[in-house]
């Protein structure tokens, strides 16, 4: 269970950031300086060096990803791969395509944006270059200094298969998304940031407006996560993570462990190079 829970929240926080149209990959992964390229181990079972993702970074001159490559042991061989990033001359995505380790296509993606530069469609090209997918994107004004974004997904028979909103406040943060089935509000979630914009609390509840989990996120000085809590509604699946780094000679950290009481429970090790 420890190791699912691990594997949401990571997910669900990089989700969450993707909105943000203020800032490169490196601020999006605590890195700083001109880095050219990071491999980053992760482990879930530290002590035997099992249930690992092995992931390869190159990153152009701006701080965004040209190249992502990822390795894993069995257990996650579905995920592995490789993803090729294109840009614009504002430093926003407009096509990605993914690989399998053996060089073959596997889908494409292809970003479409307004002239305010917000994003308003991704569409979805499988192995024969038709569409397989797409989601569309709306934007309104809900307050003086919030937006509410329209999420909707739909088949290449152009049916909707499922929707979401988000409401993001004037710093692009969401501080509520909502996702709907075909007919019915699933679950929502709720956020609040801190005075750095770093995420400090989602809450998530179900259709009846039930809490089922919450999670809170403390940081050090220096902007990093140092500990990490999850409540859950069951009490079960309660956990409390210490966070500690280390660092290399350019104040970046090379090496992450959560920490519950005595066990170290996720780790990662981080290879970097820099630009000169």
């Amino acid at each position: 269970m420890k190791k699912i829970i691990f594997l949401i929240i990571t997910i669900g926080v990089l989700n969450c950031n993707s909105t943000d149209k203020k800032t490169n990959d490196l601020i999006k992964m605590d890195l700083k300086r001109n880095v050219k390229y990071m491999v980053e181990s992760s482990y879930q079972n530290p002590k035997r060096r099992k249930d690992y993702t092995f992931i390869e970074y190159f990153f152009n001159k701006n701080g965004m990803i040209n190249k992502r490559i990822k390795f894993s042991d069995s257990k996650y061989k579905f995920f592995e791969g490789y993803q090729i990033y294109e840009y614009d001359e504002d430093n926003n995505i407009i096509n990605s395509s993914t690989y399998s380790l053996n060089d073959q296509l596997r889908f494409t993606l292809e970003f479409e944006y307004n002239s305010k530069k917000d994003i308003i469609e991704i569409r979805f090209y499988n192995l024969e270059k038709e569409i397989y997918y797409y989601t569309d994107y709306e934007y309104s004004k809900v307050l003086d200094d919030a937006v509410l974004i329209t999420e909707k997904k739909y088949n290449s028979e152009n049916e909707l298969i499922n929707h979401s909103d988000k409401i993001l406040n004037s710093n692009d943060e969401i501080i509520k998304s909502n996702i709907y089935g075909l007919n019915n509000k699933l679950n929502y979630y709720k956020s609040v940031y801190n005075q750095n914009g770093k995420l400090t609390k989602t809450i998530a509840y179900n259709s009846s407006n039930n809490i089922q989990w919450t999670q809170m996120k403390k940081y050090d000085l220096n902007g990093l996560m140092s500990e990490q809590s999850l409540i859950s509604i069951d009490s079960i699946t309660n956990h409390n993570w210490i966070v500690n780094y280390e660092f290399d000679k350019r104040n970046n950290w090379t090496k992450r462990y959560f920490i519950e009481g005595k066990d170290t429970t996720n780790y990662t090790e981080r290879k970097i190079e820099y630009y000169k």
